[in-house]
């Protein structure tokens, strides 16, 4: 069809669609296909940008109309603003923009009230492709769906297709995006809108974003929270929308840390029945999760991580050193608050419980909150160590033992106080970690073992084997003990996915590195472990845990044959070779020979 046929049929199709969606026929098969069908003919217009005064809703527009005349200021009657609705189907740029307004509007009014999930499809790839061109469809998009909010909320979350879900979330994200690019330069800025009171001398003052991007992520962070906390299950885009704002510039995340966005997430990943606030007086809110299964936040998780590495806290301003998760240079970064780092590790909540969710996510976000901390650090490691003792019950302490040694390996100026501070770390019953593992080593062989290959680790670092040494007095009972366990069957692993071997490889490097590193010596008798508190033992328990006989008792061949081994000539010990260090450790060794990062000379 011509220009101006396509002119005409606009026009004509504009009115019949006002009459037939006044009589409210939703079922109407023929009609539906004859929009869409129609709509395809429409090629999409290539738009790069559009005006600023564009970004303006129609509620700005009134709001700055009623604050000039609150002011005394008169408005000129030769350059009237317009009111424009975000509703309205006509579009003053052209019947290319009016079909797709009709389109959307169409879709809201007809489609999404039958709640047929193949033409919501249908309607979702109907304007993907003109929104990823046309910059001012996109920015139209952002602004409609802002003003609708329950139609918003109704298919970005509460959704229960996920195909739609995903659909929904990537035309939305392309438009959200494409319209903040074009809004950077006046993403901050800010009115202040006068709105009249019925009360005399007592006007409302309103502070309204400029950017129509702003305003909606805005709403998502307010209104939209309520909505994700409801369906805790299928909150994934609504976050990931969130993300994606974030990673379009530093100007979009620096808003998003202006609207108090790191404490919003951080009170909502808490899950707690009240504010983490004590200033918010809210009501009691239902936690996320349900008796069988804990919600998952790595997608929350994921944009609170993103947000605070975009910040710069006290310690790296003052050192001009960053680590490797920084986003960012410390020039352009916006600075952390210290209030929403503590709202971070209150005690309102454990925050390590996150580890289970995305253990690399927590690493970045622990790394470069302690970078340079010498306080925090320590506080973070002491917390860590305590809470991988915690798991030892569920089996589940892998991960939290990971990212304890990635915080300990860190290489900053604190990386000796970081090691001091797991070797001094008060764990349940005022015991080191050294202590606890002694008392328990026969009942947690595993975490025992896989503690002391991670303390092999760090003595194997010349930089940091110096705390290791001091305490060596409470590792004993180390030589002993692996010796022992070497003659009895393995124990079921934490980590499944352990390979064949990977045991007696563990116990091989943790003898090499106690006799050659730590100077340890070899222990040939063991007193028995201590009895649980309340419960004493009977003379004949103790005699059987000494390898002794018990009184009274008979024994077999083969208990007595186990207690009198024959004596196999001793030959005289192969001379000590220093064996091969397991690859997996060669990387800490070699960064650690390096120097870390030197200060700037002006904060020396």
């Amino acid at each position: 069809p011509t220009k101006e046929s396509k002119d005409l049929y606009a026009q004509i199709i504009e009115e019949q669609n006002e009459a037939h969606t006044n009589l409210k026929i939703y079922l109407d098969e023929a009609y539906t296909t004859f929009i869409k069908d129609y709509f395809k003919l429409w090629q999409p217009e290539l738009v790069a940008k559009f005006d600023p005064l564009e970004s303006d809703s129609s509620e700005l527009k009134k709001l700055r109309q009623q604050t000039k005349e609150s002011l005394g200021i008169k408005i000129s009657e030769k350059y009237p603003e317009v009111i424009e609705n975000e509703d309205s189907i006509t579009s003053p740029r052209g019947p290319y923009e009016t079909m797709c307004r009709l389109i959307v509007i169409f879709a809201n009014d007809l489609v999404i009230k039958t709640k047929e999930i193949q033409k919501i499809k249908d309607w979702i790839s109907l304007i993907t492709p003109h929104v990823q061109l046309n910059a001012f469809f996109a920015l139209w998009f952002v602004k409609y769906m802002t003003r609708h909010k329950r139609l918003l909320f109704e298919v970005l979350v509460e959704c229960t297709v996920d195909e739609i879900r995903a659909m929904f979330f990537a035309v939305l994200a392309e438009a959200l995006c494409k319209t903040a690019q074009i809004e950077t330069d006046y993403i901050n800025d800010n009115e202040k809108m006068i709105i009249k009171s019925s009360t005399p001398n007592s006007n409302i003052e309103r502070i309204i974003p400029k950017a129509a991007s702003v305003r909606l992520v805005n709403l998502l962070l307010s209104e939209g929270l309520s909505y994700a906390r409801a369906n805790y299950k299928k909150f994934d885009e609504f976050f990931g929308l969130l993300i994606k704002y974030a990673c379009a510039g530093i100007k979009e995340a620096a808003a998003l840390i202006q609207d108090k966005a790191i404490y919003t997430l951080i009170d909502f990943i808490s899950n707690t029945t009240s504010s983490l606030n004590p200033k918010c007086e809210t009501s009691t809110r239902p936690k996320m999760g349900d008796a069988f299964k804990d919600a998952s936040f790595k997608t929350p998780l994921s944009l609170l991580s993103l947000l605070v590495r975009n910040c710069s806290t006290l310690s790296i301003r003052t050192t001009k050193t960053v680590s490797k998760y920084v986003i960012g240079t410390p020039d352009i970064m916006c600075e952390l608050p210290e209030t929403e780092i503590e709202f971070l590790f209150s005690a309102k909540w454990n925050y390590l419980n996150l580890i289970k969710d995305d253990k690399e996510t927590m690493i970045g976000l622990l790394v470069h909150l302690t970078w340079e901390n010498l306080k925090l650090a320590g506080d973070v490691i002491t917390a860590l160590t305590a809470y991988v003792v915690e798991k030892r019950l569920e089996n589940e302490y892998v991960q939290p033992l990971e990212v304890l040694r990635e915080l300990i390996l860190v290489k900053d100026s604190c990386y000796v106080h970081r090691c001091q501070a797991f070797v001094h770390a008060q764990i349940p019953q005022k015991k080191t970690i050294f202590e606890w593992m002694d008392a328990n080593k026969e009942i947690y062989e595993n975490l025992t073992l896989d503690i002391l290959y991670f303390i092999a680790v760090l003595s194997a670092i010349e930089k940091i084997v110096e705390p290791l040494k001091e305490s060596r007095g409470q590792l004993t009972w180390v030589l002993g003990w692996l010796k022992k366990i070497e003659q009895i069957p393995a124990k079921p692993e934490a980590n499944p996915n352990v390979p064949p071997g990977e045991r007696q490889r563990k116990i091989s490097f943790i003898r090499q590195q106690s006799l050659q590193v730590l100077e340890l010596i070899e222990v040939t008798i063991e007193s028995p472990p201590p009895a649980p508190p309340g419960k004493e033992e009977s003379k004949g328990e103790v005699r059987k845990q000494m390898n002794f006989p018990v009184e009274g008792v008979v024994e077999s061949k083969q208990e007595s044959a186990h207690r009198h081994p024959k004596e196999e000539r001793r030959e005289a010990p192969p001379p000590i070779v220093r064996p091969i260090i397991p690859a997996d450790i060669k990387t800490a060794i070699d960064d650690s020979s390096k120097k870390t990062p030197e200060r700037n000379q002006s904060s020396s």
